[in-house]
């Protein structure tokens, strides 16, 4: 990916524009692997890249019960050192919130 996108902010751009994020900044794990083997299916074929790569990247995010994960935190972890991607590995995050339709007979006034 990193030799893909020049830098964090075009690679972000991309996803965004490719994947819609939902109303709070979830993108499914289906629309990141759809993008992510989209942008690796030449180096797939030429077998630079194989399935458990894909598989070890897709799962380095944190995802929720519903299977999203926050867009904006997806271009930080590809174009991070691989010191801070080790501490950051070994710290717990909260998953995002549930997709809106989750919570349609909630009264958002209420909350």
């Amino acid at each position: 990916m990193r030799k893909k996108f020049e830098n964090e902010k075009k690679f972000d751009k991309s996803l965004k524009e490719a994947q819609k994020p939902d109303a709070n900044g979830n993108i499914s794990v289906d629309a990141l692997k759809n993008f992510v083997l989209t942008h690796c299916k030449d180096a797939m074929v030429e077998q630079k890249l194989l399935k458990r790569d894909i598989e070890s990247f897709l799962s380095s995010f944190v995802y929720n019960t519903y299977g999203s994960t926050n867009a904006s935190n997806i271009a930080p972890l590809v174009f991070t050192d691989e010191n801070f991607l080790a501490n950051k590995m070994n710290h717990r995050v909260r998953g995002n919130p549930p997709p809106v339709e989750a919570n349609g007979d909630l009264d958002p006034k209420a909350l």
